[in-house]
């Protein structure tokens, strides 16, 4: 069984990995780290010892666990954007095309 800092160095780990295809915008690969991440962070939780070194990792992986969240949300909202775009030309080709 893994201690609570290795737990957390492994969360970090993956929430680094998870960063880095957010980034890339590689979303399958980002779901499936996601799934480990979460089995992880279940089986460190609660932690068994919480000393200074457990606080600083805890306070990287909510850091960046907020950072994921923006990307997360940036990418949504352009999705949408092109979606309210298709939607636009395909309504415009429909017009068009009844003339």
């Amino acid at each position: 069984m893994a201690t609570s800092l290795e737990g957390l160095n492994q969360v970090l780990s993956l929430s680094a990995n998870m960063l880095e295809k957010a980034e890339q915008q590689l979303w399958d690969d980002l779901i499936k780290l996601e799934e480990q991440r979460q089995f992880l962070i279940e089986s460190t939780f609660p932690l068994r010892t919480s000393g200074q070194n457990e606080r600083a990792i805890l306070q990287k992986i909510v850091e960046m666990n907020k950072q994921l969240q923006l990307q997360c949300i940036d990418a949504k909202d352009e999705v949408q954007k092109q979606l309210l775009s298709f939607n636009g030309n395909k309504k415009a080709m429909s017009a068009y095309q009844q003339k």
